[in-house]
């Protein structure tokens, strides 16, 4: 890489192999302080099951979906109408997801029984910079701020804002922060 001074612009951008893809599933608040927003059925699907019927048609149904192909995922996902955007893991999860609910709750589509108390939500995903041997004390600096809004009752993206920030306490990133992040500086 050619050494740059100060005067220098960086323009930052995503790469095509990044792996920024992420897929934002309902789940995706259970580390949060969101609980009061989730309704009484939602908190129901988190509770295991404890006929056991059921957990034997579950775990019949998270065996098929184990062996299934990523093409055979993406199809069953087409078909009850979920998304089929993120890593293999994800999707596999989802489908999993979907198959609980409809043992819990027995009904045809599960995402549908969710009573919304919003319109929209804003997903922000910050990426910051990053070390590979970094420690606790690490001066993280935000490098990327992308937002995106979903429509609740469509369960569907409807906008997206993505804007880079160039760091300043290392204003260069280093190569495990861009394999990571899918961020790459280009001097212009």
């Amino acid at each position: 890489m050619a050494s740059q001074n100060e005067n220098s612009l960086i323009e930052t951008k995503k790469t095509s192999k990044s792996s920024k893809n992420h897929t934002y599933d309902l789940d995706w608040l259970k580390n949060t302080n969101a609980k009061p927003f989730l309704t009484d059925e939602r908190h129901l699907l988190k509770r295991p099951i404890t006929d056991q019927g059921c957990q034997k048609r579950l775990s019949k149904y998270n065996g098929l979906v184990n062996r299934m192909t990523p093409e055979q995922i993406d199809e069953e996902l087409r078909k009850r109408q979920l998304s089929t955007s993120g890593e293999i893991r994800i999707r596999r999860i989802r489908l999993k997801h979907y198959y609980k609910a409809q043992l819990t709750f027995g009904c045809e589509n599960p995402l549908k029984m969710i009573q919304q108390h919003f319109e929209y939500i804003a997903v922000v995903d910050f990426e910051a910079t990053c070390n590979i041997n970094q420690g606790n004390n690490y001066p993280h600096e935000i490098i990327e701020f992308p937002i995106v809004l979903i429509d609740l009752q469509q369960q569907m993206i409807v906008d997206k804002f993505q804007s880079y920030c160039r760091p300043s306490i290392k204003p260069i990133l280093s190569n495990f922060c861009t394999e990571l992040t899918g961020i790459e500086q280009v001097c212009t």
